[in-house]
């Protein structure tokens, strides 16, 4: 699974180091979506993923990614946690996209659900499920990018924090 998951993101994850200039934000944020693309790429990409073990080159790869971080101002231990928050983050979206694609797969001849009368007394529930009555999904790139931009608010605010004190 190891090899699988290596020859998976060495194809088609395309921004796994820092350009040269590159800030640690915009890093963040096109290494994020190019782990998500990858993920999508392969018919349970996210399984495939979860649990694996780098390569050799994959440690060369994060050395300049902690590089990146600790330059910011983030600690070697910050900074490897980081790596580790936006992965899962990412695995953890694509698992639940995939998840449902398969699910609507099985499910097609299945029993459709009422949300309209199921969601009636639950009137910010209904408001916050608009998209997903509208597309049939919740999985949506506003979402992903939402808890992606979310998530880099938080970074910024920990890293403005500590370079305060």
């Amino acid at each position: 699974m190891d090899a699988i998951n290596s020859e998976m993101l060495l194809r088609y994850h395309d921004d796994r180091v820092p350009k040269p200039g590159e800030d640690w934000v915009s890093f963040t944020l096109s290494n994020a979506r190019s782990v998500r693309k990858a993920l999508l790429s392969m018919r349970d990409g996210a399984r495939l993923t979860a649990g694996t073990r780098p390569s050799v080159t994959d440690f060369a790869d994060t050395e300049k990614v902690l590089q990146l971080y600790v330059d910011a101002g983030f600690s070697t231990k910050e900074a490897f946690g980081i790596t580790i928050c936006v992965t899962r983050y990412v695995v953890g979206y694509v698992l639940e996209e995939q998840g449902e694609q398969e699910r609507d797969r099985i499910d097609q001849n299945g029993t459709k659900v009422d949300f309209d009368a199921e969601l009636a007394p639950l009137p910010l529930l209904t408001e916050a499920l608009e998209t997903f009555r509208q597309v049939g999904t919740v999985n949506t790139e506003d979402v992903f990018e939402s808890g992606l931009g979310y998530l880099v608010s938080g970074l910024q605010d920990a890293l403005r924090r500590k370079q305060s004190t």
